[in-house]
């Protein structure tokens, strides 16, 4: 991975330029494995700053370079629900980047109302920052969200070999998220904020369907040339709906993998975070 080339060409490069490196330090996880810590910045499409803080391994000779987006607001490490996965793979000899992003609201933070495609260019920088000779990229949940705008909205497929979207994206079907909301509130709670109203908490979309349905994903480019594979757990149908609606309609090579008696969270069960593995071992390359 060439992180310190491009620390040195981040001033140079237009497509990166928006990512400032404010620190960098060493960090431990819960299971005492040593990381590369990264506290960074990020300015696009005139928003305010948004920061996270980016988990790294590199591997000797690696083979390439996978980057983790947890959950609903994505301000956990990935792997501190899914270790099995993030460990899985750094022995199988990818560098890992773990992106956590800062504040209650994750990704959306301080840019309330601002729509869900405007604020993931965030994530799309950060990938571009990270930019390895093969790059692939893996969340769960509102983690598959931050992947597939990236490729929707941000043209990540011209970086990214591989995509493996897990539990969702839950927003191919936004009108759908926000009404069920109200039986997930923290799902709910990110989706009024970034929205600037609150009606998913309610589970009220009278009035807003034409506004929210603006913000599926499903609404953005769906050309690819990234390999796409959607794994999704048999205990979970309304995200396997809802992924089903993304997969339908994008025209790049792609999978579509339904794991029996697994949750909504496929990362963390033992079963699913193993196919996980398997997939991003047998593309990522």
């Amino acid at each position: 991975m060439r992180y310190l080339i491009l620390l040195l060409l981040i001033a140079c490069q237009a497509d990166i330029e928006s990512v400032t490196l404010e620190r960098e330090r060493l960090c431990e996880d819960r299971l005492g494995n040593m990381y590369t810590c990264q506290e960074v910045t990020v300015s696009c499409n005139d928003l305010n700053e948004t920061r996270a803080i980016l988990r790294i391994t590199e591997q000797p000779d690696s083979i390439g370079t996978i980057v983790f987006t947890s959950n609903g607001a994505g301000n956990t490490f990935y792997g501190n629900a899914a270790p099995n996965v993030t460990l899985g793979l750094m022995d199988a000899g990818y560098n890992t980047v773990e992106i956590a992003w800062q504040g209650e609201y994750g990704w959306a933070q301080d840019n309330y109302g601002a729509g869900i495609p405007d604020t993931m260019c965030a994530y799309a920088e950060v990938v571009r920052y990270l930019l390895d000779d093969v790059t692939c990229a893996t969340g769960n949940s509102g983690g598959a969200m931050q992947v597939s705008y990236g490729l929707a909205h941000y043209n990540l497929d011209d970086v990214l070999t591989t995509a493996v979207l897990t539990g969702g994206p839950p927003t191919a079907d936004a009108v759908d998220a926000c009404r069920s909301g109200r039986d997930g509130v923290n799902t709910a709670k990110l989706l009024d904020y970034v929205f600037g109203f609150d009606k998913c908490q309610a589970g009220d979309v009278e009035g807003s369907v034409d506004y929210i349905d603006a913000n599926s994903v499903v609404h953005g480019d769906v050309e690819y040339t990234t390999f796409v594979s959607f794994i999704l757990g048999s205990r979970d149908p309304l995200n396997i709906a809802r992924a089903q609606k993304y997969y339908d309609v994008i025209t790049s090579e792609k999978k579509w993998v339904v794991i029996d008696n697994v949750p909504h969270s496929v990362h963390k069960d033992t079963v699913g975070g193993q196919v996980i593995v398997n997939e991003l071992v047998t593309y990522c390359r």
